[in-house]
């Protein structure tokens, strides 16, 4: 159903630390491929001013954020257009984020930041189809001094006896499914948008808190055991640009700053 128009208004707080056009980018994430309004080509700038309450330079910052990270593409005199990039897709195999640093010939530093059971966010429930807890770590990496992103994955309680702390520091997610517990993958769902960060990653980031960043989500699936990871990458603004398909296959063309 679509969203009411005093919605998308209701949806800015002028006590955000985020920018006015940070937010509007952040909602108009959350719409696209969801409001029928937002499946192909977005509103006009004309409309989108009308939808937020907002001036049109307000608008305009907010459509190159976003088309800056690839989620639209916007054609002169035509308007703006969903990116292929934001299209859920499925891929056969998993990578790890250090592994695609790597591949840039980047020297990545990773520091596990968090680790042990813990209260999942509702969509991390309903992707794994989770009671209460979870196994949940984070990571933080760095590039250069330069601290560029943030893991966030989560495993089903399950496999949390079989993943130790150790585990988690000096292995990727990728390796502990498959190297570390033996597991097949049969597939991987994957989704990119905008997030709001938490407290605890933005801290790391030194970002100001419910700061919005690109969002690469990963579901996957192991043969004989359906869903057994969610992953999320946060990227810090500025620090990386990825090229991912129409199908979701994440491909190994990121640049750090």
């Amino acid at each position: 159903m679509p969203t009411s128009p005093r919605a998308f208004a209701a949806s800015l707080d002028s006590a955000s630390p985020d920018p006015l056009y940070l937010q509007v980018a952040a909602d108009i994430g959350r719409h696209i491929g969801h409001d029928p309004r937002f499946l192909h080509r977005l509103p006009s700038e004309a409309e989108l001013c009308a939808l937020y309450d907002v001036s049109r330079i307000t608008i305009r910052q907010a459509l190159a954020h976003l088309a800056e990270r690839g989620l639209v593409v916007r054609r002169h005199g035509r308007g703006t257009f969903v990116s292929a990039v934001r299209r859920d897709g499925r891929q056969s195999a998993i990578y790890s984020f250090g592994d695609i640093l790597a591949g840039q010939g980047l020297a990545p530093e990773t520091e596990l930041l968090a680790f042990g059971m813990t209260a999942p966010p509702a969509e991390v429930r309903a992707a794994l189809g989770l009671g209460d807890t979870a196994l949940g770590l984070r990571r933080g990496f760095s590039v250069n001094g330069r601290r560029v992103a943030v893991t966030e994955v989560h495993y089903p309680p399950a496999l949390a006896e079989r993943i130790t702390e150790d585990m988690a520091r000096e292995t990727s997610s990728a390796e502990i499914l498959t190297r570390r517990l033996g597991l097949a993958i049969d597939h991987a769902d994957v989704s990119v948008d905008l997030a709001a960060i938490g407290p605890a990653v933005a801290d790391w980031l030194r970002l100001p808190p419910a700061s919005t960043l690109m969002r690469i989500r990963r579901v996957t699936h192991c043969t004989g055991l359906g869903p057994c990871e969610h992953s999320q990458i946060l990227l810090s603004t500025g620090a990386a640009a990825f090229r991912v398909d129409a199908e979701g296959r994440i491909a190994p063309a990121l640049g750090a700053a």
